[in-house]
């Protein structure tokens, strides 16, 4: 990138600012940043899918869906992305945007846990006291096996 020199009357350099060209600055159009994100995320990029899908629950720059924000978390999620992984356990624990499920839940918390989330466990620790315990052993089970089928 070139520089441009701003000086004052005597000459010299106060200021060095960048050669700013048009296409290099971003868009203030909140529908358009919207659109790249969209862009990202049907290509795949899981911090974009992550992104795209909060936008959609919180109603930023695109219309508040909690189906649709899921829909883009459930993709972020699988692709190992642990902030979507808490959200849609959220999700599932609050049944927005999805049927209410605690051990669906507690699977997508637990995997958020191992990734490093540590908000998670905590709110696993929540869904255990409001489940059976038959529950709790499919939901441990649930994340065994979701583990077993990512790996291959």
């Amino acid at each position: 990138m070139r520089q441009i020199q701003a000086s004052t009357i005597t000459g010299v350099p106060i200021l060095t600012l960048p050669d700013i060209r048009s296409e290099e600055v971003q868009p203030r159009n909140p529908f358009t940043r919207s659109a790249r994100l969209w862009r990202r995320a049907v290509h795949g990029n899981p911090s974009a899918q992550f992104t795209l899908g909060l936008a959609h629950i919180r109603g930023t720059g695109v219309p508040r869906d909690h189906r649709e924000g899921v829909k883009w978390l459930r993709r972020a999620a699988r692709q190992g992305h642990s902030g979507a992984q808490l959200n849609l356990g959220v999700a599932f624990a609050l049944g927005k945007g999805v049927r209410q499920g605690d051990m669906q839940a507690y699977m997508w918390f637990s995997l958020a846990a191992e990734g490093g989330v540590e908000r998670a466990i905590d709110y696993c620790l929540k869904l255990v006291k409001r489940m059976e315990p038959d529950q709790v052993e499919d939901a441990e089970r649930m994340v065994c096996e979701y583990r077993s089928t990512a790996e291959h």
